[in-house]
């Protein structure tokens, strides 16, 4: 609910104060990807007890080709941002994309594949099947 005549109208119906906050507009920018090839942005969330990933595909222009979401079953976010990665890379092999560079905020996943790094037990699957890909 926006401050004004509304807002007005409800606190005093309902005899409460109600505090707002302005919403601030956040924008960002994808890199695009090289001639016929495309990009793929991962995210990871927990908030308390739930867990969700994210992941969009864009093509060379930075039009949307695919995206999708879901619910994690892990409770590490280094796991949620991997397997944001594993669906990312699952949903491009869907729709036949195979020349696509990978995007994501998390050093954590960065690290998973360095050499030498040792990953959790719980990512080896996860990282099995995206080195396979």
């Amino acid at each position: 609910m926006v401050a004004g005549a509304e807002l007005s109208w409800f606190q005093d119906t309902w005899n409460v104060t109600v505090n707002t906050q302005q919403q601030k507009q956040i924008t960002c920018q994808c890199e695009k990807a090289e001639a016929g090839a495309c990009t793929l942005n991962t995210d990871g969330s927990l908030q308390g007890d739930q867990a969700g990933w994210a992941a969009v595909i864009r093509d060379d222009e930075g039009n949307v080709v695919a995206a999708a979401h879901g619910r994690s079953k892990y409770y590490s976010i280094a796991l949620i941002e991997l397997n944001a990665l594993d669906q990312g890379l699952t949903l491009a092999l869907r729709h036949d994309i195979r020349r696509i560079r990978a995007q994501t905020d998390s050093s954590n996943v960065v690290s998973f594949f360095k050499s030498g790094y040792v990953v959790p037990w719980q990512a080896n699957n996860m990282m099995k099947r995206i080195r396979k890909m």
